[in-house]
């Protein structure tokens, strides 16, 4: 990736945390311009994990559950 056009990239996602950060997030062509409803848009979060659970468990795949670290790409959907 150039320079260029990381910046053309920050410049975008810039745009959209400032308008737009739903969107920005989970970008549903029917969303746009500020269409997610809060809740909707956090249960499909909510949703994703348990998806990503419930994969780990079938795989019988352990970890340890509890503490998150969100490092700031968004709004918190996933966390």
């Amino acid at each position: 990736m150039t320079r260029r056009t990381f910046r053309a990239l920050a410049e975008d996602w810039e745009a959209f945390g400032n308008t737009d950060p739903l969107f920005g997030i989970l970008s549903d062509p029917t969303k746009f311009g500020g269409k997610w409803d809060v809740t909707e848009f956090f249960d499909s979060g909510r949703a994703h994990v348990q998806r990503l659970v419930d994969t780990l468990a079938s795989l019988n795949i352990e970890y340890d559950s509890g503490a998150c670290l969100d490092f700031g790409c968004g709004v918190g959907r996933l966390t």
